[in-house]
């Protein structure tokens, strides 16, 4: 999460969505809370935090919520798991993924992207869908609002190559898993599997 009090602005950021690199390239503007905080946790931080007022962040700021294709995103999260796993096979890091995917493991890691984008009643409360897909695009975007000038490389490149591999690791059964958990990012900001 990324958070100014004095620009009036907040990203958030669900995991595997380049939130590190955002902290750190943002960090003169950043009062750090957590990486991956979804607004209803600052109603609970705002009790003990002065330098954070729920009810003006609610009201006032600017929301924004950096999204991913949600297939690639589940692929992320579960290849951060596999660096513990060395040499698995590739037909090992596939079977490996089906059986994450459809346990309750995939339900409590990866949590939905609806999380950052709906306040404690569910209430829609973002001002702008930012894809990762769209990285230049969108940093200018936040930069033009921010009147941020940076001398600073903004290309973000990911550890992963998704392109092609996560693909593989999916059947039938795992991409309808995932399209219901994500239903409602995919109604918003349509993502599809190919």
């Amino acid at each position: 999460m990324i958070i100014s009090n004095k620009k009036e602005f907040i990203i958030l950021s669900p995991p595997k969505t380049g939130t590190r690199f955002r902290i750190q390239y943002y960090n003169a503007f950043n009062y750090f809370l957590g990486l991956h905080l979804e607004l209803k946790h600052l109603k609970r931080i705002s009790n003990f935090d002065q330098n954070v007022n729920y009810d003006l962040i609610a009201s006032r700021y600017k929301k924004y919520v950096y999204v991913r294709n949600p297939w690639e995103r589940a692929a992320s999260l579960h290849n951060m798991s596999l660096k513990h796993k060395n040499n698995l096979s590739e037909i090992d890091k596939k079977n490996d993924f089906i059986k994450w995917i459809k346990s309750d493991k995939y339900i409590r890691q990866a949590l939905p992207t609806k999380n950052f984008m709906v306040d404690e009643n569910g209430s829609y409360i973002i001002d702008k869908i930012l894809r990762v897909e769209e990285w230049d695009e969108n940093l200018n975007f936040i930069n033009q609002q921010l009147n941020f000038k940076t001398e600073n490389d903004t290309q973000y490149t990911s550890n992963y190559n998704y392109n092609e591999t996560y693909k593989k690791w999916y059947n039938d059964e795992t991409i309808q898993i995932v399209k219901d958990k994500e239903s409602y990012l995919l109604n918003l900001s349509p993502y599809t599997f190919v």
